[in-house]
């Protein structure tokens, strides 16, 4: 076993030992007693320093304290691979300027973003791991922070001013370690100016655009060695890929050379990365085609599209799925082809003026939508938000300009109340007259109800004749019965049966009992009765058409 001078020379870093017996700071490393850790740059590292860099070295070495040697030296500590952390700071001999040492899951360790191609090479006074670049040391006043470096480089201008703008150097200097995806100035003018003026006109979305290309940990490119998902500051994930070409993030490529600062690093990136934040709705909706492509193209056909890019407007969009789309019926999808009123209404349905976020919604509130003639009716159910008879499958989708909720169902203006419904529809005949009786005598029956939406189980005819013609005729003419009869198909709420899961049991409070509702392959089942039409909605509530009357249980007299 030889010293840390002769053990780098062994293992072929010859350049590394040849300047520092030049810069006469072998002796130095060879004294017995003090444990030295040597990060060795190879031969061929040298090589690819730049000009700069190598004129840099050359001077250096003029030094009594060469700063480009020493800033691979660590002095007093014997640093193991097995022992080091990721975003671990070491100190050099180089003025005490810090090193930062990160290990990846894949098993790589870097040095400053050096892979360490050898590691744990011991030696009679320490330990050696050889490296595959040359540690290019700080300036004498110390290394500068992410924003000092940003803008004393001539090639940020765009994003230093959009920096300073959003108040976001204070905040990126005193944190870290980051890494700063960088696009060039380069890169900002490939946006349109009147993106940018959008953008940078909008505080939110601006911050949103800053923070999209900062990454709260060090990633060094050299352990981008496959696909990568990665949260940006923004909570939005960003894709780093490697393939032949290089790396690149989402679409734009890395440039090789990372910039190391005090707090971190940057990689100047060719494009500049638009979040969802700064972003229209409907560049949003034209992003994600696989969900809502077919009202993506409707939008447009009906002219809605127009509205939702007026400046100075925020929107929410409830945007149903192709899949909601798919569940129309032909006849019905077939028109809005053909009636561009219709159509236009209908898009106008799922528009509401503002952002309305899960996070502010409240049971059973109302938003006007932009059709001028119907509120939609929002709820908060146990682990789901829902409009009207749809559920929210994907939820706060956040733009420039408004909101997105893409949903399940396709939202169709109503046209009747509940009980409108019932009397034009001859299979709701029997339980039309069941109300009708019961009001004969109660004219506010079903009042207290009807004043906000409600859920009604609205057995057919069919479901009624299975009581018995004998039972029927009684149960018309006993008006107490018939009252509790009804009640015990009413629910003081409405819900639709997308917030029903399987393998739970829901008991619902009706205006009388409590019923038991619960989801099963063939489809939901209120007590025994099945659901045979679901989720049609109302101006004044939901109903379910149900093939079974929900008789109440007798109750039991208290002995």
């Amino acid at each position: 076993m030889t010293d840390v001078v002769k053990t780098a020379r062994d293992l072929g870093a010859t350049t590394f030992v040849d300047y520092l017996n030049e810069a006469g700071l072998t002796e130095r490393l060879t004294t017995p007693g003090e444990a030295i850790t040597l990060f060795a740059p190879t031969n061929e590292a040298f090589q690819q320093l730049s000009p700069s860099d190598q004129e840099s070295l050359r001077v250096s070495l003029l030094e009594s304290e060469s700063p480009f040697l020493l800033h691979h030296v660590v002095s007093g500590r014997k640093l193991h691979s097995k022992d080091f952390r990721g975003e671990q700071e070491v100190e050099t001999l180089n003025r005490g300027a810090k090193l930062r040492i990160n290990k990846y899951n894949h098993g790589m360790t870097t040095v400053n973003c050096a892979p360490m191609v050898r590691k744990d090479q011991q030696a009679t006074n320490g330990i050696v791991h050889l490296i595959d670049r040359v540690l290019v040391p700080p300036p004498a006043n110390g290394a500068p922070s992410l924003p000092e470096a940003l803008f004393s480089d001539g090639r940020f201008r765009e994003l230093s001013r959009m920096m300073l703008q959003s108040n976001y150097v204070n905040e990126l200097r005193r944190g870290g370690p980051y890494t700063v995806l960088a696009p060039d100035d380069e890169a900002f003018q490939s946006i349109s100016n009147q993106e940018m003026q959008r953008i940078t006109g909008d505080p939110d979305a601006r911050l949103a655009l800053l923070k999209h290309h900062i990454i709260p940990h060090t990633v060094c490119l050299p352990a981008v060695i496959d696909t990568h998902k990665m949260k940006a500051v923004d909570g939005e994930r960003l894709q780093l890929a490697c393939n032949q070409s290089g790396v690149y993030v989402e679409d734009a490529k890395v440039a090789k050379d990372q910039i190391v600062a005090q707090n971190g690093v940057i990689s100047v990136i060719s494009k500049v990365l638009i979040p969802d934040r700064a972003r229209s709705v409907m560049s949003l909706l034209g992003r994600r085609p696989e969900q809502v492509s077919t009202f993506n193209r409707l939008l447009k056909k009906s002219g809605v599209e127009s509205y939702l890019t007026k400046p100075n407007i925020t929107v929410t969009v409830f945007a149903p799925s192709n899949f909601a789309f798919n569940q129309m019926p032909e006849e019905e999808f077939s028109l809005l082809d053909e009636d561009q009123k219709k159509l236009e209404e209908l898009m106008k349905h799922h528009v509401v003026v503002g952002r309305v976020k899960t996070e502010s919604i409240s049971d059973d509130q109302k938003v006007d939508s932009v059709d001028g003639q119907n509120a939609l009716r929002l709820k908060v159910y146990r682990n789901e938000v829902g409009v009207e008879s749809a559920i929210l499958e994907d939820q706060d989708i956040e733009g420039q300009n408004g909101v997105i909720h893409i949903i399940n169902r396709v939202l169709t203006p109503p046209s009747h109340s509940i009980m409108e419904l019932l009397q034009s529809k001859e299979e709701y005949s029997t339980m039309a007259d069941a109300i009708h009786h019961v009001q004969e005598f109660e004219p506010h029956f079903l009042s207290s109800v009807s004043n906000h939406s409600f859920t009604m189980f609205a057995p057919t005819n069919d479901a009624f004749e299975k009581l018995g013609k004998d039972n029927l005729h009684s149960l018309m003419k006993n008006r107490k019965k018939l009252k509790k009869m009804v009640q015990n198909h009413v629910v003081d709420n409405m819900f639709a049966t997308g917030s029903i899961h399987t393998k739970l049991q829901y008991n619902v409070q009706t205006e009388y009992q409590t019923v038991k509702v619960h989801k099963e392959k063939d489809g939901l089942m209120v007590n025994s009765a099945h659901v045979i039409e679901p989720d049609v909605v109302t101006r004044d509530g939901i109903v379910h058409c149900i093939d079974e009357v929900l008789v109440p249980e007798r109750r039991r007299r208290k002995s």
